[in-house]
């Protein structure tokens, strides 16, 4: 199974927290959207493979599309909304100078 976990760095890439959240359920349910990179453009950035990271004011524009996007996935399980939820939880913590990475494989 894949993995996209998620770190807090500062601005010297020095990892402040680590999370157990693995992220790469979310990115299966968001590609089955039809039309997900319009309308989820933050989200659908996010690279499965790689790295991707966001700053202080990017964070707030991916923590509300991944409000909708618990709204638009009330039929699945509750297993995803505790990712969303959690994630929501880590992304409000990023600060000037702190970023959130997601660590793609």
């Amino acid at each position: 199974m894949q993995n996209i976990s998620l770190h807090l760095e500062d601005e010297r890439g020095n990892v402040i927290e680590r999370t157990n959240i693995n992220f790469a359920n979310i990115i299966l349910v968001l590609e089955s959207i039809e039309a997900y990179t319009k309308k989820y453009p933050w989200l659908s950035s996010i690279d499965p493979y790689g790295y991707t990271v966001f700053n202080t004011r990017q964070a707030p524009k991916l923590i509300g599309e991944l409000k909708k996007l618990k709204e638009d996935i009330q039929r699945q399980d509750v297993l995803l909304d505790d990712v969303v939820d959690n994630t929501i939880s880590f992304l409000i913590k990023v600060a000037q100078h702190s970023y959130a990475r997601f660590i793609g494989d």
